[in-house]
């Protein structure tokens, strides 16, 4: 996954409960750790604030926030729009 730092450093404050931060892989199955819709959420609010991007209802699938490199790719997406 190419990704910037930013985008680490927020998942892996994200993910630090469920003690994977820095071993965190591109496919790691999010929702199999644990996170729950809740946690998706506040990771999205997390994301928008540091990228100036908003996730439109549209983008909201939850196959898009399953592994790290779903998310940042749905991210890049929007920032290209944006």
């Amino acid at each position: 996954m190419t990704h910037d730092q930013n985008f680490e450093t927020i998942l892996q404050e994200s993910l630090q409960r469920f003690g994977l931060g820095e071993n965190l892989d591109s496919e790691t199955d999010l929702f199999a750790l644990g996170l729950n819709s809740l946690d998706i959420v506040n990771l999205l609010v997390t994301l928008e604030s540091a990228y100036a991007v908003r996730f439109p209802i549209t983008s909201l699938d939850p196959l898009s926030f399953r592994t790290p490199a779903s998310i940042w790719r749905v991210l890049t997406e929007l920032s290209a729009k944006q």
